[in-house]
């Protein structure tokens, strides 16, 4: 499971196979490089692509470490179970992943400072017992 990350269906299709880190350095550099000059000579706005990758690379290593994070957090079971049972997830993609994050940002601390409870319906937890 080295390529697995929460992401909703449309960042999860543009991800693909690439690892995090591959997709968040070809987002960045997409969007600000502008494909003119090589990556060893400057483009028009006077960074070439090496420039740019090196300007990023403190923030590609954040990245990392915030990956880890999530993969123990994913790797954590009682947490994974919480959220297969929490309140309805219901997504309209035209809210956008900010709305729902606010919306759902308290319920989570919440529940993580409780140890993620077992919020599985009663019906549930009698056949798994």
């Amino acid at each position: 499971m080295s390529n697995l990350v929460p992401a909703c269906h449309r960042c999860n299709r543009q991800k693909g196979d690439k690892t995090p880190a591959e997709l968040y350095i070809g987002w960045d550099l997409r969007h600000r490089w502008s494909g003119k000059g090589t990556a060893q000579k400057s483009d028009t706005s006077g960074l070439s692509l090496r420039d740019m990758y090196l300007s990023i690379h403190e923030g590609v290593l954040g990245l990392l470490d915030d990956l880890d994070k999530v993969a123990a957090e994913i790797a954590d079971r009682r947490r994974r179970d919480w959220f297969l049972w929490a309140s309805p997830w219901t997504y309209h993609y035209d809210l956008g992943i900010n709305y729902y994050r606010k919306r759902f940002a308290e319920e989570i601390q919440k529940a993580k400072a409780e140890g993620w409870p077992d919020n599985r319906p009663e019906s549930v937890k009698k056949r798994s017992a």
